[in-house]
């Protein structure tokens, strides 16, 4: 019986925590005058790369093609801890932040 709890709880936990690999979608703030704000978010499992990439994707979907020149980009790395399923689980997140000015 108490091996039969213990897997439950095991697989039980283990499912908990797989459900959280994920990379959220650029959002895209106007700033005016042809100058937009882009944010992308992933958890630790993203790579800077990865979210790079996503973003400059972003930017050339906004300025439609034309190309953009960067003006500012900002990495971050947060780490915090969340209660899950009766546990303490330590997590992080990345960010990465562009601000670009579409070409004319």
């Amino acid at each position: 019986m108490k091996k039969t709890i213990f897997l439950f709880i095991t697989i039980s936990s283990s499912i908990s925590l797989t459900g959280c690999l994920q990379m959220f979608p650029p959002t895209v703030a106007d700033m005016g005058q042809g100058v937009y704000n882009l944010n992308a978010q992933s958890n630790a499992f993203g790579s800077r790369s990865e979210l790079r990439a996503k973003l400059e994707r972003k930017a050339q979907e906004v300025c439609k093609g034309k190309g953009f020149e960067e003006v500012n980009q900002v990495n971050g790395t947060k780490y915090d801890t969340i209660f899950n399923s009766g546990i303490f689980v330590p997590v992080s997140t990345k960010s990465s932040s562009l601000i670009i000015r579409c070409k004319d």
